[in-house]
Order: C-alpha cells, then sequence, then structure tokens
C-alpha cells in the first residue's frame, strides 16, 4: 500500500461556512475536519477528470463520434450487456 504524503495549511472560514459544513459532517457521522478534507479530495478528483476530458477533446477528436446502434449492440453483446 502507498503512504500518503499529506500538507497541513491553516485556513479562515467564515462562521456561516463552518457552521453549514459541521451540520452536513453530522449528517455524515464524521468530523468536520474528516468532512472537509473529503470533500476537497472529491472536487479535486473532479477537476483532474475534467481537465482529463477536455484535454482528450481537444487531442482526440474520434471520441466525440458517436457510434451507429449497430456497432453499440454488437459492443454490448461483446460486454455480455
Amino acid at each position: 500500500m502507498e503512504a500518503i504524503t499529506k500538507q497541513r495549511k491553516n485556513i479562515d472560514l467564515s462562521i456561516d461556512t463552518m457552521n453549514t459544513l459541521s451540520l452536513f459532517a453530522v449528517k455524515e457521522g464524521v468530523s468536520l475536519k474528516k468532512y472537509i478534507e473529503t470533500k476537497l479530495d472529491e472536487l479535486s478528483q473532479d477537476l483532474m477528470e475534467s481537465q482529463d476530458y477536455t484535454f482528450l477533446l481537444q487531442t482526440q477528436p474520434e471520441g466525440r463520434i458517436i457510434i451507429s446502434e449497430e456497432d453499440k449492440q454488437d459492443f454490448e453483446n461483446f460486454l455480455g450487456v
């Protein structure tokens, strides 16, 4: 298992933001710290995937071509769907 390197960063949040995030953390049954860390990790992953997708659209335009129904059916049959 690969060790995860972490970096500590202090941030200033408004009281309203802290209260809102605290409520969501309670709903999920985790600490505020864990909730914020998880949400920031998810946001970062989403941004990277979006950036990757944009890059592929720009550099691999054939990926935008929609396959025919026949090709789609053949592929689904191949996958056993």
